[in-house]
């Protein structure tokens, strides 16, 4: 069964703190046998938009038993996603349910709030 990845993003992510770990994890399945499986997620479905204009489609976020490693991506947005509540009881469920929670850069000030 492959390690469940969930890269959580929010409105004003920054680009790189999503796309260099995914790209990391996707170049370790390779030679692990899709070793890894991951998913782009966030509070608000569908295209989300990075700091650099970029959007990204993304997933709703799922249960907390469904992710093995969350990873929160930081960003100018992350004072917004740390007044959210989904996103913050999401963060919280995961890290309560013993999954690995990272971040990248400022992600860590959403971790501060919701764990």
């Amino acid at each position: 069964m492959p390690h469940r990845i969930a890269v959580l993003v929010f409105p004003e992510f920054q680009l790189l703190d999503a796309a260099g770990p995914v790209a990391a994890f996707e170049v370790a399945s390779r030679y692990r046998d899709a070793y890894y499986s991951l998913k782009i997620v966030a509070a608000q479905p569908g295209l989300v938009r990075s700091s650099a204009g970029v959007s990204w489609a993304c997933e709703k976020l799922p249960p907390a038993n469904q992710v093995d490693t969350l990873l929160v991506a930081g960003g100018d947005g992350v004072d917004a996603a740390m007044i959210d509540a989904r996103t913050r009881r999401f963060v919280s469920r995961c890290a309560a349910r013993g999954a690995r929670v990272t971040s990248v850069c400022s992600g860590s000030l959403l971790l501060a709030e919701a764990v």
